[in-house]
């Protein structure tokens, strides 16, 4: 199988998923490394993971805001 068959074949028969974990910023380091463990782990669909760690926009805390508890921001503090 050459690159863009194999290029082809990813396209039709795979999704991309990401997902957005905010932490305290002092552990970002080290939370985004546990996850990508987990990630890598899963040897049944995870082919290649790429992560990168950046402050959240505030547009995409808006919806976020309404459903962290008071308990939660305080271990966020």
């Amino acid at each position: 199988m050459n690159r863009t068959e194999k290029i082809d074949a990813l396209a039709e028969g795979t999704m991309e998923v990401c997902i957005k974990v905010l932490v305290r910023k002092d552990s970002a380091p080290s939370a985004m490394d546990d996850l990508l463990a987990l990630a890598e782990a899963r040897t049944d669909y995870v082919t290649s993971v790429t992560a990168y760690c950046e402050p959240p926009e505030s547009d995409d805390l808006e919806h976020v805001a309404d459903d962290v508890t008071d308990e939660r921001m305080e271990s966020l503090a």
